[in-house]
């Protein structure tokens, strides 16, 4: 991460586990990196034990083989739009493909809100959908992939039903380029 950034905001335990975000910042891509108008706002801890709401939860990622993660806030416009991603790391490569079928058929392309984004990861779904209803909706342009052990989320929120895809796919590359080329936190 740019070293011309502040702190990174933690939520975490004084006893993180050996993942703890840190180690993630690396994947934030760098303020000059960022598509235009776009600008970092925050990065939370999503260590284990930051992360899970319980201890059932907590032992179910400790099961599930999941080492860590960070969750990264980003502005579009001064804030006319919200992105947030989330990077989980784990010490083997089936749960984050397990995690994204529990969005959808990767090999679904033409489903519903669907769009392509060639070449991400190693399996992605990429899709528009509406959360909520009338004054309470909002549109979300959701892309999920898998690079080897990580699993990726990342939701540009606040948009109308004909926002272009387009920063949410190039941020989503930036990172995924980032995961590629440096695959161990």
């Amino acid at each position: 991460a740019a070293a011309t950034r502040s702190a990174l905001q933690t939520a975490g335990t004084a006893t993180p586990e050996p993942y703890a975000s840190t180690r993630f910042q690396k994947y934030i891509p760098s303020d000059k990196e960022l598509p235009e108008r776009v600008t970092y706002q925050a990065a939370f801890d999503l260590s284990n034990e930051s992360a899970a709401k319980d201890a059932q939860q907590l032992q179910m990622f400790r099961d599930t083989g999941r080492l860590g993660g960070i969750q990264v806030l980003f502005a579009v416009r001064a804030g006319a739009r919200n992105i947030s991603v989330g990077i989980s790391y784990y010490n083997n490569s089936e749960e984050p493909r397990k995690l994204l079928r529990g969005s959808g058929d990767p090999a679904a392309t033409s489903a519903l809100g669907r769009f392509s984004v060639p070449g991400l990861g190693d399996e992605y779904i990429a899709q528009r959908f509406q959360l909520g209803a009338g004054e309470a909706a909002t549109w979300v342009i959701n892309i999920v992939w898998v690079r080897g052990p990580f699993f990726v989320s990342l939701a540009d929120l606040g948009g109308s039903p004909d926002t272009p895809t387009e920063i949410a796919v190039q941020l989503a590359r930036l990172i995924d380029d980032k995961l590629k080329a440096d695959p161990t936190p």
